[in-house]
């Protein structure tokens, strides 16, 4: 994400783009006849930075800089890396159907009165924006944009010493904040039943009782994708008489996603009654965020964050660890067994994820990922499990012949000829803006079910 350059200078870009999207939203909101020009696109093929885009005359979707790198990227192409690109060719039918979902994440962003419109879609960063949300480092709590998180990891969250209140990470009024730490007398009441409501924000925020004039959904998509995912796996939570624990892989997490915000992961407690879940992250993030932190910050913590919800909707609770041993992960010969695997926007392609595929299926363990558009579980995910599977199922004759109810998933699991994907009524309400296509590009829009237990 890109913007011009303000005149008056600011502390990082992340101040200067907030700056600029203010000046914007207040052009919209007096002509709404205005086309914001504040943002800037990548080309498809060659990633330059372009403002004045070509578009595919096929589709309408897919950006370029100029001609020649719209032919070029026709048919299917080597990459800088070597890696063998689809060409638009091939591409653009699809791409085209998912501009039909527009419609879907329009509705679902019209939940939210606060939502900013521009074209055919509603973005978050401006909404943000709108609301004083948008910025860096500590004095905006969850809402700290990750880019300059990245440049400086004195900013990191996890690298503090003491956690934030939950005023100093909502940043927001009272009555709009999703709290956990409960005290009726000061009217941070808890739900008033144990889970009970429809896939919807809507319906989340009536049980949760929250006002749909709090934005807490664009942090909440987070703790709520993964309820969703664990429900779709059958992954149910205890009951009164057999209380349950749970055990989450969580692969990939990064510095400016999901370590940035832990507590908000507090959320699934109040999810999963009955329920003990323990969340372990393992990513390269993770492990470098541990092993660059000092001795007493949270990251060094034996948990990097805990919570327990009251018992009166259940009493679930939830521990985190970061590994702090693992770069990349293997479910094979990890030491423990999870109940679920879950990687949000996992990005499926990159060879690291080869042996979490294989080791699902091996060891049995639901696995499941989110993805930002559908085209990436169309194009890219799919072939990428056709390709590895029978490599996998190779591997496992020749060197363990005798795991044979193993072999069989591998068998059952190249049957499938195209994987369950989901449209995620609890994403990120609001689209990011488009980089390399014009295609609805969303946190969390997609669920990706890569492997469901087959074995009792």
């Amino acid at each position: 994400m890109a913007f011009r350059r303000p005149e008056v200078q600011f502390e990082c870009d992340c101040a200067g783009e907030a700056h600029i999207m203010r000046i914007e939203i207040g052009k919209m909101a007096r002509d709404p006849s205005y086309k914001t020009k504040s943002k800037t696109h990548v080309c498809f093929h060659c990633s330059n930075i372009i403002r004045h885009a070509r578009r595919c005359g096929g589709c309408d979707v897919v950006i370029y800089c100029s001609v020649e790198c719209s032919r070029a990227a026709w048919k299917d192409y080597l990459n800088a890396d070597g890696q063998i690109m689809d060409g638009h060719k091939r591409m653009c039918a699809i791409v085209k159907n998912q501009m039909l979902k527009f419609p879907d994440y329009a509705e679902l962003a019209t939940q939210f009165s606060w939502t900013i419109k521009i074209g055919k879609g509603y973005y978050a960063d401006f909404a943000l924006a709108s609301k004083g949300l948008y910025g860096c480092g500590p004095s905006f709590g969850w809402w700290t944009e990750p880019s300059c998180v990245a440049r400086d990891t004195r900013t990191l969250y996890l690298h503090r010493e003491t956690p934030y209140t939950e005023k100093q990470g909502w940043k927001l009024p009272d009555e709009e904040m999703p709290w956990l730490e409960f005290d009726p007398s000061k009217g941070k009441v808890p739900p008033q039943r144990i889970v009970d409501f429809e896939d919807s924000w809507t319906s989340y925020y009536e049980w949760r009782g929250l006002p749909m004039s709090s934005p807490a959904a664009f942090r909440l998509h987070w703790p709520l994708t993964i309820y969703r995912i664990l429900r779709e796996l059958g992954i149910k939570p205890g009951t009164v008489d057999n209380r349950k624990t749970i055990k989450i892989h969580l692969v990939g997490p990064e510095n400016r996603k999901e370590l940035a915000i832990l507590p908000v992961f507090g959320e699934l407690a109040l999810l999963f009654p009955y329920s003990d879940l323990r969340m372990t992250l393992i990513s390269e993030e993770t492990f470098l965020t541990v092993s660059t932190a000092r001795r007493r910050s949270l990251a060094r913590q034996p948990f990097a964050y805990k919570y327990t919800a009251p018992e009166s909707i259940g009493g679930g609770s939830i521990h985190i660890t970061l590994d702090s041993q693992n770069r990349v992960y293997a479910p094979f010969g990890y030491g423990e067994i999870p109940d679920v695997i879950i990687g949000l926007h996992a990005g499926l392609t990159n060879p690291e994820w080869i042996p979490v595929i294989h080791g699902s299926i091996r060891l049995d363990i639901p696995f499941a990922v989110t993805e930002y558009v559908e085209t990436c579980m169309s194009v890219n995910d799919d072939a990428l499990i056709k390709t590895v599977l029978p490599e996998g199922l190779r591997a496992l004759t020749e060197h363990a012949p005798t795991e044979t109810e193993a072999i069989a998933r591998f068998e059952q699991a190249m049957l499938i000829p195209e994987r369950k994907r989901i449209f995620n009524t609890f994403m990120c309400p609001g689209l990011h803006w488009p980089q390399r296509s014009l295609l609805p590009y969303a946190h969390n829009s997609w669920i990706y079910i890569v492997h469901t237990k087959t074995s009792t």
